[in-house]
């Protein structure tokens, strides 16, 4: 079959459904439209002869598209074959018959090669009652191209000669805007909108939900949250909006972006806008003429919506003169410039102001938009404002392979905080805005926080565990150092022995005692002594400068500090031993000994250890501990990491990090051996895996930033914890599949 011969190229915004339909094929991501309920009784024959009117005077429903052809072309002149009546009159409840048709027609995909590419049908679901359902392929128009065809087909059903509105002959055919955009793509304003585009993008962030590892989009099934917010609400929007000199988009995008800008803890976000990209001359021409913007807005939410909604303002004016430019066309030349793959954005907001006041035989009518289930971006945002007297309808499309339904609620919820909030509070920082409703902080603070357990420990210590196992396996090894080890006995026997000096020198209930003392067996002595003397402990890095200690030393003020050997008059103003002085290796307190002390014994709620803050926000801080979280904590993480006697627990945190008191009472708590790296020893890269390796190392609890920088292999038997840093999705990718992975 030859090339027709009145045939024309694709616009530029056709160019990119086609070539994404092409790599979807079967999908029916590009169907768009939706139905017009009917209030009253329709004559079946004026309304498809309206429709078939309309459809003669607006070339770009007559699109016939020729794909077989290199580039694909497009003629005009497809027939409308029929317009249907599908009747549910006779059924039970007929709405529901007529709307679950509609929605199962209408995602059935186009085939590009067959025409027409628009799909109407007149469903009667009772007497009074019908629905206009229009499909169309994107390719042949978009919104605002369905809102004219709307009206004009009501126009035409109340004409008395059942002619089009006389006011909407003077519209330019789609003929005529392709001839337009052929000549824009060879025109100095493209290239000037090319640049514009590349310099406006440079250097952009990655996607927000592909930071996390989100999947590209392929045929990933979309779900759609809808509300209606009041016209009142919207009014009031309006309002604020020009009494800030923005418009009501604006401060809607202002608001998104506020929330995502808190969500993915960045200020530079890239949001997909489709826009009208219609000239004076082509507001009257049915067919695909709209297209997308990436619209980049990187604004301090430091500051309020007053500021921030004219700022966004005056960046969407900015880039609406640029509009022209197709998005595809954006990605390619950004590809060339900047290596940028992909798409632009993973969030998509749509504003359609389109007017649907429509009458069929004094009928009132009302549009819907339906949704395909199909949606490529991972949130797309729609607010459709269709009549002035009516409530807008606000859908929220979300990837279903990304986002659940609970993570919907809370970016609608959190996006309507935010304007009310924001509203009333113009000049308070989007930062600093609440963004629960009171059900929501009553389920966050109250019911999530609903975790108690009774592990039937009541007024016990840890210690009482330690005692109860080194009891039971007393020659276990507790305790490995490069080549030395410590039996479950001898640990037991030697923290015996310190807590006896440690309470000849006054050690007893919530009495600091400083442990100026690195990773290694003589701390944990030092931590087990100090409880067992019924006293708290005092972490203190000796890799720390002089000046932090003498301040933690001051601030807390401990009875004493136990040393390592060659420590001992390191600190002044405070007694300074060293830990081997009062137990020597070997030494072997009296194992009847009552480890809390005969006449006053520490209860749960006694401290257990004082750590400080690193102090990166102003002066460290010392955070008191209790014996009853150390005991919880225990027990929740032996259970929740799956440590067992026979595992083997790393030492890797620094003991002036709470994961240190984690990793210590995990391990002895279970009766499994704790690791102690030697002092010599890197922990990271080749020299953390030969230590994990050498000791057969079953837990370890690293930062997300060691692990990132760990370019070789480990054990899938090693069950990785990463905590005191944000983990990065990625991480999770790489790390989790085929192990334990804790994000703690």
């Amino acid at each position: 079959m030859g090339h027709p011969t009145d045939t024309y190229p694709l616009s530029s915004a056709q160019q990119d459904v086609w070539v994404d339909q092409m790599l979807h094929p079967g999908s029916c991501r590009y169907n768009i439209g939706g139905y017009v309920r009917i209030d009253g009784a329709v004559d079946t024959e004026r309304f498809v002869a309206a429709v078939r009117l309309v459809f003669d005077r607006c070339d770009a429903l007559r699109i016939r598209m020729h794909p077989g052809w290199d580039p694909p072309t497009q003629s005009f002149d497809a027939c409308l074959t029929d317009v249907p009546l599908v009747d549910f009159s006779g059924a039970g409840d007929g709405d529901a018959q007529a709307l679950a048709w509609m929605e199962r027609t209408f995602a059935e995909p186009f085939a590009l090669d067959q025409s027409p590419l628009v799909h109407f049908a007149l469903v009667r679901a009772r007497a009074d009652r019908f629905y206009w359902f229009k499909k169309y392929h994107h390719v042949v128009t978009d919104g605002w191209g369905i809102s004219l065809v709307a009206r004009r087909v009501a126009a035409a059903y109340a004409s008395t000669r059942l002619v089009a509105d006389p006011a909407a002959e003077t519209f330019l055919s789609y003929r005529d805007f392709v001839r337009h955009d052929v000549a824009y793509l060879e025109s100095e304003d493209c290239e000037r909108d090319i640049r514009y585009w590349v310099d406006r993008l440079a250097g952009t962030e990655p996607r927000l939900f592909a930071r996390r590892g989100a999947p590209s989009a392929g045929a990933a099934r979309s779900q759609r949250l809808r509300w209606q917010v009041p016209r009142d609400s919207y009014r009031q929007w309006e309002a604020f909006a020009r009494a800030c000199k923005a418009s009501p988009f604006s401060l809607l995008l202002t608001a998104a972006h506020g929330l995502f800008s808190r969500e993915f803890r960045t200020a530079d976000l890239t949001i997909g806008l489709p826009v009208l990209n219609r000239a004076t001359a082509f507001r009257g021409t049915v067919g695909l003429c709209a297209g997308v913007i990436a619209a980049r807005v990187n604004l301090s939410p430091d500051q309020g919506m007053s500021t921030l909604a004219p700022a966004v303002q005056r960046l969407l004016r900015r880039d609406f003169r640029h509009q022209r430019l197709p998005v595809g066309m954006t990605r390619r030349v950004l590809r060339q410039a900047a290596g940028t793959e992909g798409s632009l954005f993973d969030i998509t907001f749509s504003f359609e102001h389109h007017d649907y006041t429509l009458q069929f035989g004094g009928c009132r009518a009302r549009a819907t938009a339906l949704a395909h289930n199909t949606e490529p971006a991972v949130v797309a945002l729609y607010l459709r404002d269709y009549a002035d007297d009516e409530p807008l309808e606000f859908d929220l499309d979300y990837r279903c392979d990304v986002l659940d339904d609970d993570a919907a609620a809370q970016i609608k919820s959190g996006l309507f905080a935010l304007l009310d909030r924001g509203c009333r509070q113009p000049d308070v920082p989007m930062s600093r805005l609440d963004l629960l409703s009171a059900a929501e902080r009553e389920r966050v603070t109250v019911a999530f926080n609903q975790t108690g357990q009774d592990w039937g420990f009541g007024e016990q210590t840890f210690v009482e565990l330690f005692d109860r196992i080194a009891g039971e396996r007393g020659a276990a090894v507790a305790l490995v150092c490069g080549e030395e080890t410590v039996s479950y006995a001898a640990l037991a026997g030697r923290a015996n022995a310190l807590a006896a000096a440690l309470r000849e020198r006054g050690v007893g209930r919530d009495r600091l005692v400083g442990l100026l003392l690195g990773r290694g067996i003589e701390f944990v002595v030092g931590v087990l002594g100090v409880w067992k003397a019924g006293g708290a402990y005092l972490p203190l890095d000796p890799g720390y400068p002089r000046e932090r200690l003498a301040y933690m030393v001051g601030d807390a003020r401990p009875l004493l500090v136990l040393t390592a050997e060659g420590r001992a008059a390191v600190l002044a103003g405070v007694e300074s031993v060293g830990l081997s002085e009062l137990a020597p290796p070997g030494a072997r307190g009296d194992a009847a000994l009552d480890p809390l002390g005969a006449d006053d014994p520490p209860v749960a709620d006694d401290l257990a250890y004082v750590i400080y803050t690193s102090g990166s926000t102003g002066r460290p801080k010392g955070v008191m501990v209790a014996h009853r979280g150390v005991l919880n904590l225990a027990r929740a993480q032996i259970e929740g990491f799956g440590i067992a006697p026979a595992s083997r627990v790393l030492q890797f945190a620094s003991p002036s990090f709470d994961a240190s008191v984690s990793e210590l009472v995990t391990a002895l708590g279970a009766g499994a051996t704790l690791v102690l790296p030697e002092g010599s020893t890197v922990l990271a890269g080749a020299g953390l895996r030969t230590l994990l390796s050498e000791h057969g190392v079953s837990h370890v609890t690293l930062p997300p930033s060691v692990l990132a920088a760990e370019a070789g292999s480990l054990p899938p038997t090693l069950t990785l914890v990463v905590a005191g840093e944000a983990c990065p999705a990625e991480l999770v990718s790489q790390w989790a599949p085929g192990r334990r992975f804790v994000n703690a």
